[in-house]
């Protein structure tokens, strides 16, 4: 009980004091908070006015104040730091995926599409070369055959030839044989032409047709008189239409020479430019 007693005593002289330290009335002034240097009793509890704190109390507490809130400037900026990096490196992994894929399958159709034009470009090549081997081939027979016409040629009956037997006879047979043999490689020569055209380059084939056509005109008076000086077989032509014949015999011949060398160097120049494009070796300077 008497600690009950004590209490209300205690608060009593508290608010006597009070009245003591702080004049009542009407025009009493209250203490100043700021102007005061004795402490402002309020319920018991002491407070110290702004007053009582130094410029190093202030600056302390603008100081904690600032380095509070740049603390937490601070965790938000780095947390927006690494939330940043981790988006920018989830999309730069993104973009890198994307690219890769992009890449491969680029890659893909580009090895695919070198390799459809290097098929079809090995196709072609090889179309080429057959193409090159075969006309090699056409070229070189028609040449054999145009060869063989050019020798029968010189051996068929003409004027100014030296007797090739002193009898009659053999000499004939002999006539016989060289105009029939001119005729076969006429005619062999006339078939592989016109069997071989289109596997035979246009300037040979044309070159060719030409050529055969003095061998044509002969082969056809070979028929018909295949032993000229054979006893009266051109008596009909009299002796100025015989020699006019002989004449224009000897004219076909000179005339399948000539044009027959001009043939031997377009089909040589043709083979050679043929070997340089299959093999790329240069054959002539």
């Amino acid at each position: 009980m008497e600690g009950a007693q004590e209490i209300p005593d205690i608060l009593k002289f508290s608010r006597d004091s009070l009245r003591e330290i702080a004049p009542t009335g009407r025009g009493a002034r209250r203490p100043s908070r700021t102007s005061s240097s004795q402490p402002f009793i309020s319920g018991g509890i002491c407070d110290y006015t702004i007053g009582q704190m130094t410029l190093k109390d202030v600056a302390e507490i603008c100081g904690a104040i600032i380095v509070s809130l740049g603390g937490g400037a601070g965790i938000v900026f780095a947390l927006s730091s690494y939330w940043g990096k981790v988006w920018a490196q989830r999309g730069l992994e993104k973009q890198r995926q994307e690219y890769t894929r992009l890449n491969l399958e680029f890659t893909h159709q580009l090895d695919l599409a070198s390799r459809r034009v290097q098929v079809e470009l090995d196709a072609v090549g090889h179309l080429h070369k057959l193409r090159a081997e075969s006309e090699f081939e056409k070229v070189r027979e028609l040449w054999k055959r145009i060869a063989v016409l050019r020798t029968a040629f010189y051996c068929i009956p003409k004027a100014g030839g030296a007797p090739v037997n002193p009898d009659k006879q053999k000499e004939h047979e002999y006539h016989l044989k060289c105009s029939g043999d001119f005729v076969a490689a006429y005619n062999q020569a006339r078939q592989l032409l016109d069997e071989e055209t289109l596997s035979i380059p246009k300037s040979i084939a044309d070159g060719a047709t030409a050529l055969l056509m003095f061998a044509q005109e002969e082969a056809i008076q070979t028929v018909q008189y295949p032993d000229p000086f054979y006893d009266d077989s051109m008596v009909m032509f009299g002796e100025k239409g015989r020699a006019e014949w002989f004449t224009h015999r000897s004219e076909n011949l000179l005339d399948f020479n000539a044009g027959a060398d001009k043939l031997q160097v377009l089909m040589r120049q043709h083979l050679q430019g043929e070997t340089e494009q299959t093999t790329g070796i240069v054959t002539h300077p």
